[in-house]
């Protein structure tokens, strides 16, 4: 999953450094979607939040059970950090370093309290150690049992996945997170879609102005303008065809109070993160195509 974030980190002039202790067995059992997912969050804000030096991934053992390994993922970075009041309530919802750095930088959203959540679902646990100033350290610990390396079968699932002819679809996508990109690109690619991608609101209006689209896809946390303020201003354009465009919400939890603000601000429907192709196929087809 690092090759996804290069070009971020390339572009802020930030290193990315991994390492892996020798001990580790190739072959490992457990569930890499929820791993990658937790790794994918912890990366992806660690990127966000450090303006200059390097993110650093260290997978170590930490024991082994014969048959099972406990594994731990830290990642640090030399970014904000997080101030000690702050490091309790870290991986709740919703919580924000402060409006200002939200402003700046996008919200942790829910990322956080996701990967918590995987983490814990798979008997795992995550934790922080971080000085305000100095950067942060995540420390993921999970449980594998020990395998043989077999052909990943997520591919071949993939491929048999029907098609509802979505061809020639455009879609805009508004993302600001590299990783979700890269894999709504991998679907749309497959799917025929012709996909622009911008990564906050105020891209969203500007690309609007200047094309258009069949459907938006609109993450709901994306810094100097949210999803909400960006369907809501949709909402209020003089072009009918633009201003009824279908919009469909990318959210990481289905919580009651955001399907509702979805709604509140002119949104036709939602997918959660991580989405279901299926399901996301589905749901452009009967937006565009019925």
């Amino acid at each position: 999953p690092l090759e996804s974030f290069k070009v971020t980190a390339q572009n802020k002039g930030i290193n990315i450094e991994a390492s892996i202790e020798e001990t580790i067995p190739n072959a490992l059992i457990g569930d890499p979607a929820r791993l990658t997912q937790i790794l994918n969050n912890l990366f992806s804000n660690a990127l966000k939040f450090t303006e200059e030096g390097a993110v650093k991934l260290k997978i170590r053992q930490q024991k082994d059970f014969g048959d099972r390994v406990k594994l731990q993922f830290a990642i640090s970075d030399t970014g904000i950090g997080i101030a000690p009041e702050r490091v309790e309530t870290i991986f709740e919802s919703f919580t924000q370093a402060s409006q200002n750095t939200k402003r700046l930088f996008g919200g942790t959203g829910l990322g956080l309290t996701i990967s918590k959540q995987l983490a814990e679902l798979q008997g795992g646990a995550i934790s922080v150690e971080s000085e305000k100033g100095f950067g942060s350290t995540f420390f993921v610990e999970l449980t594998f049992g020990k395998g043989e390396a077999k052909e990943d079968e997520q591919d071949v699932i993939a491929e048999k996945e029907g098609d509802k002819s979505l061809a020639g679809l455009k879609i805009l996508l508004a993302e600001d997170n590299v990783v979700n990109q890269k894999v709504m690109q991998r679907f749309l690619e497959r799917w025929n879609v012709d996909m622009t991608v911008v990564e906050d609101g105020v891209e969203v209006m500007e690309a609007m102005s200047q094309n258009n689209f069949d459907l938006i896809l609109m993450d709901l946390q994306m810094p100097n303008m949210d999803g909400y303020e960006a369907s809501e201003q949709i909402r209020k354009m003089d072009d009918p065809y633009k201003r009824n465009i279908p919009i469909i919400a990318l959210t990481a939890a289905a919580l009651k109070e955001v399907r509702e603000q979805v709604y509140a601000a002119g949104m036709n429907d939602f997918v959660t993160k991580p989405f279901n192709p299926s399901d996301l196929e589905e749901k452009l087809y009967n937006h565009t195509r019925k």
